[in-house]
């Protein structure tokens, strides 16, 4: 289970979370790694599988740096899309 808290403070929001991640076959293999990925002005965190998240955190990443100047609905946008590939590539296997 991903516990994921935010709370307005001022001007800001702050975003927390827990930091365990289970993997592997039995017996489950337990580390701790961050799980909020600060992106400029924003940041993102989720819960579920690794592999997906960090396809999506690393793509939305490099569109950051390409275009430094997104607003959080075209953040938005690129997140559904590449949500909506991982769902039709899993539904495929």
């Amino acid at each position: 289970m991903t516990l994921i808290i935010a709370m307005k403070y001022n001007e800001s929001v702050l975003v927390a979370t827990d930091g365990q991640v289970t993997y592997g076959d039995t017996p489950l293999i337990r580390e701790e790694e961050p799980k909020v990925e600060a992106l400029g002005n924003f940041a993102i965190t989720g819960a579920g599988l690794s592999g997906p998240l960090d396809r999506i955190i690393k793509t939305i990443k490099n569109s950051i740096r390409t275009n430094s100047n997104l607003t959080f609905d075209e953040i938005l946008e690129i997140r559904e899309t590449l949500c909506g590939n991982i769902m039709k590539n899993m539904k495929r296997e």
